[in-house]
């Protein structure tokens, strides 16, 4: 009964934009709530759960759906400074792009960040740090069976009703499967998020990247698109839906890559983690 509650409870949030217990909110909690599902400099524990259907690819334009759980988790270091942790790993339906048909489930590697990040926070917020792939897939299709490490860094910016960032890493192989291809690509993400009103706002954060391994015609992958989402208060949590899609403006020329991307993604935050 308890959990049949929260999620009608939960569905009167997203619909209505209220819930029991919530009073309205004003400008300036509308803009805290957006911010803290973008900024990972927002002290605040988050997850979100991120649904992602990739088409077409390949010669028989096959579909590829992916499953991915996100985390940023705040740990203070004394009197100056955060250590942010970004860790993200990824349950990914591979379909056979040999054939019109089969694919499977598989684990694909786990990524993490540490960010080391001034406690005192100013207009703009950054972070600085190592990053790290660890070989933890199911299945050589979607993972690299290698070892990594690299440099990773982020800023943000908060001005008026906007979210700007930049998130950027660089990783790079160092050990694993010797019969597997060397590791090293660059990895970007950039925010831009505009509050609307009462928790609903319009973002745009396509991950551009570069595998600097292969020719320069099938280096670059960078999409373009738009999202919309909205977020409300639930309790003592806070909580955010958003909806985006993503087209692929440039794209290996011989590779394999999706045209179109369609991303559903729901956040969960709390400044407590109990």
């Amino acid at each position: 009964m308890c959990r049949s509650r929260d999620v009608l409870l939960l569905a009167n949030a997203v619909l209505c934009g209220t819930i029991p217990g919530q009073t309205a909110p004003d400008v300036v909690q509308d803009r805290q709530n957006v911010r803290v599902f973008k900024n990972p400099f927002a002290q605040t524990f988050a997850f979100w759960f991120e649904f992602d259907t990739s088409r077409p690819i390949g010669d028989y334009s096959r579909v590829q759906n992916l499953f991915s759980l996100t985390s940023i988790i705040p740990i203070p270091l004394g009197a100056k400074w955060d250590l942010i942790t970004k860790s993200a790993i990824s349950a990914v339906s591979q379909p056979d792009l040999m054939n019109p048909r089969g694919s499977a489930w598989k684990l694909s590697d786990l990524t993490t960040k540490f960010y080391f990040s001034p406690d005192k926070k100013g207009a703009l917020q950054w972070g600085v740090g190592p990053t790290f792939l660890l070989p933890t897939a199911t299945g050589q299709e979607v993972g690299n069976g290698k070892w990594g490490a690299g440099p990773a860094g982020a800023v943000f910016a908060e001005p008026g009703k906007w979210t700007l960032g930049l998130e950027v890493s660089d990783l790079k192989s160092f050990a694993g499967d010797r019969t597997r291809p060397d590791v090293h690509y660059l990895s970007l993400q950039y925010f831009v998020t505009y509050n609307v009103s009462k928790g609903w706002y319009v973002t745009t954060q396509p991950q551009p990247s570069a595998d600097w391994t292969v020719s320069r015609e099938d280096r670059w992958l960078m999409p373009i698109g738009l999202g919309v989402g909205k977020a409300v208060t639930f309790g003592k949590r806070q909580v955010s839906g958003e909806l985006d899609g993503y087209y692929s403006l440039v794209h290996p020329t011989t590779l394999p890559y999706p045209k179109w991307v369609l991303t559903l993604q729901f956040t969960f935050a709390t400044r407590n983690f109990l």
